[in-house]
């Protein structure tokens, strides 16, 4: 009799602390899971890994909080432009903006050389980033255009009443929004994600001087000075192995 109490007993607990672990897997973590809540309109992440589990995935985002990183976690399907899978992506950010994630992209891959960035948003189209200079959509790496203009100049122009540039670069950026998205990144010099050094290297390589725009395709470079909308385009467009749509002026304006 003594016995079967015993193993009553035993049974009781066993059965006791399953069900206690069973609880602790489906209580809520203490880590909330990022979501449309605080980020509706998206934001750039660095991916660090993925798990099945929440919780394994908040004892990662822990972890590289002890580190010193801001972190954090989210639902894979819960954004069209990462992946259907089911799981829990563990990342570092969020990063609202563009520039300021490559720069810790910059300096976390002294730590993880294979790190890459991606964003997180509710369209198919698809933005990672692999280094400074190597920025794709759906895969495909981007050429770019970078503004130039030294912070002195730029406010020595401002004293004159100058307005042109802003309004110059307003359309040559727009023109290559609308008719090239997926094929050209436009960002600027300074104020940017590149370093003291990074500019220095370009200004030496490229001779910059006044207001112009910088031209990158792979590991070609070119230069183009501040001129009208059209002639920077034309320029651009001949420079990637564009053929430019002469009537975009017409058609934005329609």
């Amino acid at each position: 009799m003594k016995n079967i109490c015993l193993l009553v007993v035993c049974l009781f607990f066993i059965f006791s602390f399953n069900e206690n672990i069973e609880s602790q897997e489906k209580k809520e973590p203490n880590i909330t899971k990022v979501d449309d809540s605080k980020y509706p309109y998206g934001f750039y992440m660095i991916n660090v890994s993925a798990s099945a589990s929440v919780n394994e995935a908040v004892q990662q985002v822990q972890e590289l909080q002890k580190k010193g990183h801001p972190a954090g976690y989210l639902w894979l399907p819960d954004y069209k432009s990462l992946s259907d899978k089911e799981l829990y992506a563990v990342f570092i950010g969020p990063f609202m903006g563009r520039d300021t994630c490559i720069k810790y992209l910059n300096y976390y891959q002294k730590e993880e050389p294979k790190a890459y960035a991606v964003k997180a948003e509710h369209s198919k189209r698809r933005v990672t980033i692999h280094n400074k200079f190597d920025i794709r959509v759906n895969g495909k790496k981007q050429f770019m255009i970078l503004t130039y203009a030294t912070p002195e100049d730029s406010k020595e122009y401002a004293k004159g009443g100058g307005e042109d540039w802003a309004w110059f670069v307003n359309d040559v950026a727009t023109y290559f929004d609308k008719y090239h998205a997926d094929n050209v990144f436009f960002g600027r010099v300074y104020y940017s994600w590149l370093n003291k050094k990074d500019i220095a290297k370009l200004v030496e390589e490229l001779e910059l001087e006044d207001f112009g725009y910088v031209l990158i395709k792979g590991k070609e470079k070119s230069f183009t000075p501040h001129d009208m909308p059209d002639g920077v385009i034309s320029e651009a467009c001949d420079f990637f192995g564009f053929e430019m749509n002469k009537n975009w002026q017409e058609e934005m304006n329609n």
